[in-house]
């Protein structure tokens, strides 16, 4: 349906009086700014009172209670709440306990911060500590390691390659194959790039 179009249970009719305008009237009274602002200020603590009670609902839990009761009013003549929560037994127990691991927890590490401040404080003592691999040459090191783990792989290929330098050696031994096959297994070994064959 367009905006345009209305329907006829759109429209409707009044009978009632309708106000007519004089000429000549006089503009209302301008209202007196103190009453509006007692008005406005009464009506506001009014509010913050009602909200006030709203907020403060006492509660009963298995754990205990919290109970909201009015003790007076201040000079403004708000009204003063005091709060008062009274623990289960047990709960009250279990809080001074967990109370109590809190402040011997907080002496420990009292205790701790002052052994870690002397302990900070003196130079540390390496002389009874084992010399580590490598400490003086770790280029030297390093490469040893590398060499004992190329080793270890190798032992792995050393089966393999003694087969084939046979199989070489029984086929092809008189064209000289063999000693081309030894220098490519030995440049392998080295780490050099091997040629393909």
């Amino acid at each position: 349906m367009a905006t345009s179009e209305i329907l006829e249970a759109d429209w409707y009719e009044y009978a009632g009086p309708v106000a007519e305008c004089k000429k000549g009237g006089k503009k209302p009274k301008a209202p007196d700014p103190v009453a509006v602002s007692q008005a406005q200020t009464q009506s506001n603590q009014d509010t913050a009172a009602y909200n006030a009670a709203l907020n403060r609902v006492s509660t009963y839990t298995p754990q205990g209670q919290s109970v909201f009761s009015q003790t007076g009013t201040d000079p403004s003549g708000a009204p003063i709440y005091r709060q008062d929560v009274t623990l289960t037994p047990d709960a009250q127990a279990l809080y001074e306990q967990q109370t109590a691991q809190s402040r011997e927890l907080g002496n420990v590490a009292q205790n701790m911060m002052g052994r870690v401040d002397s302990t900070l404080s003196q130079p540390l003592d390496t002389s009874k500590v084992p010399q580590l691999f490598g400490a003086d040459d770790l280029l030297g090191a390093r490469q040893q390691t590398q060499d004992a783990l190329y080793n270890r792989q190798a032992a792995y290929f050393d089966p393999q390659w003694g087969q084939r330098e046979n199989l070489f050696k029984s086929s092809d031994g008189e064209q000289g194959n063999c000693r081309r096959v030894r220098g490519v297994e030995q440049r392998v070994r080295r780490g050099e790039p091997r040629e393909v064959v």
